[in-house]
């Protein structure tokens, strides 16, 4: 009885088991290696396949070697291929005043000249859409409606004039241009912006106008004593913000909603245009007289956050990029310059130019982040790539990380000389170097002057006026 008690039990234990270890094996988990299939596999038949490496660092001894030589290699290929023009957009008979991007398509843009006349490009197909003469004179200001159906127009024959943006009906029997709607004022108007949320726009002039899209006369006048108002433009974020630049040298902020203005700032010289910082509300530059363009923060203006100096001549235009973090301007000296606002020394991180190109008066980035635009006084309106040795064909994946990887590489060994010999290196005209000098050579002359006057008197002389003091008077 007992030895088929533990027989029983035996067999009873083994099923228990059985069933238990056919319970973990549906239970077991299995770890797989996955990877993407574009990693490994080629584009055309005709590509290199990829080879797969250990990355264990005592494999490499030489990997900073290595890399540095492909530094030197990528900073060589950056410069080799650094070709910015792209097209130009010919057919105005006068210089070109201002310009003006749609916010609803990247293909768009509009250019408005001194004869009176408004063109409609498409840089896409880069040709003209259409054309109308808007103005009997300068066409000085150019804006887009939020929504792209629209966009205004400000003359110099003290009129504001709202426009088709298809351009349909906007020429009556007798070959006239017929807007959709017409503002008259009292003087002839500099600038005009449009509010970003509300149908209301803004006019540069004698005064500071506000207007609404449904009326024929300003609904508010601003006016701080001042004889002109050079520009005006609205807050992208901050919309009731309106930023303007006076003929008295003055930079001024005026709230709509309390209907006045709420700082000014008089600067050492006359600033002309600015533009708000789309990703940061209360950052803003001014593109000023004295060849520099300065960067403000609108909660203290009493000194300037930035200085880029790198222009000969007087600063005409500037724009901020979609992302807030790189400026491009158009100057008397006919160049274009472009600057990052996290550059401590201020100087330009390119320059553009060619042979006819003369003073440019207008500049706009695109929304892509991708081309400049620019309109100058020899009748063209020029597009740029905003990366000078940026490819225009469309890449593979493995393209895009090769550049990737390059520019990660002129980036970590950017403090070495050879690469930043390399990486300044540019073509610059004879005049703007000899122009260069000069200024160089001016400094240095006020400079030991200074020296020599300390060396010889006992009284206490004021210091070189630092650049970014450049605010003479503040007023809140």
């Amino acid at each position: 009885y007992s030895f088929c008690t533990l027989l029983d039990g035996i067999i009873h234990t083994h099923d228990k088991y059985l069933r238990g270890d056919q319970k973990e094996k549906s239970m077991v988990k299995v770890k797989i290696l996955s990877r993407s299939t574009k990693e490994h596999t080629r584009d055309v038949a005709s590509e290199v396949g990829k080879v797969h490496r250990n990355l264990d660092p005592k494999l490499h001894p030489f990997e900073r070697q290595i890399e540095y030589r492909r530094a030197v290699q990528a900073a060589k290929l950056d410069r080799m291929f650094a070709k910015p023009f792209v097209a130009a957009f010919e057919g105005h008979v006068d210089g070109v005043n201002c310009m003006a991007t749609d916010p609803t398509t990247l293909s768009s843009v509009l250019s408005g000249s001194c004869d009176g006349e408004i063109r409609l490009w498409n840089i896409q197909k880069k040709e003209l859409v259409h054309k109308v003469v808007a103005h009997k004179g300068f066409v000085n200001g150019l804006v887009t409606a939020p929504d792209g159906a629209a966009y205004l127009s400000a003359g110099s024959d003290k009129a504001v004039r709202l426009w088709d943006m298809e351009g349909t009906n906007q020429v009556d029997a007798h070959g006239e241009a017929r807007p959709v709607a017409e503002y008259l004022g009292d003087r002839p108007f500099t600038s005009v912006d449009h509010h970003w949320e509300k149908g209301m726009f803004c006019t540069a002039g004698g005064n500071l106008e506000l207007w609404d899209i449904t009326r024929q006369r300003p609904i508010s006048t601003f006016n701080w004593g001042i004889d002109q108002v050079k520009c005006c433009r609205f807050n992208k974020i901050e919309t009731d913000l309106i930023l303007c630049a006076m003929s008295d040298r003055a930079v001024c902020i005026y709230d709509t909603r309390v209907e006045q203005a709420t700082q000014k700032s008089v600067l050492t010289m006359k600033t002309n245009n600015v533009c708000w910082n789309p990703m940061e509300p209360m950052t803003f530059a001014v593109a000023n007289e004295d060849n520099n363009v300065y960067q403000f923060d609108a909660r203290k203006m009493d000194k300037a956050q930035l200085v880029f100096v790198s222009h000969v001549a007087a600063v005409l235009d500037i724009d901020y990029s979609p992302t807030g973090k790189e400026i491009v301007s158009g100057s008397f000296d006919k160049t274009i310059r472009l600057w990052k606002t996290d550059m401590c020394d201020g100087t330009s991180r390119d320059i553009y130019h060619t042979k006819r190109m003369r003073r440019v008066w207008s500049v706009r980035w695109s929304l892509d982040n991708n081309y400049i635009l620019s309109g100058s006084d020899d009748m063209n309106v020029r597009l740029w790539k905003s990366n000078a040795a940026a490819p225009l064909k469309q890449l593979f994946l493995r393209e895009k990380k090769k550049l990737e990887y390059a520019a990660k590489l002129r980036e970590r060994f950017s403090e070495f000389d050879e690469i930043k010999r390399i990486n300044k290196q540019r073509l610059i005209p004879k005049y703007i170097k000899s122009a260069q000098k000069k200024k160089r050579i001016m400094r240095d002359s006020r400079k030991t002057k200074l020296q020599h006057q300390q060396a010889n008197t006992k009284k206490i002389l004021q210091g070189p006026v630092i650049k970014r003091d450049i605010v003479v008077e503040l007023a809140e």
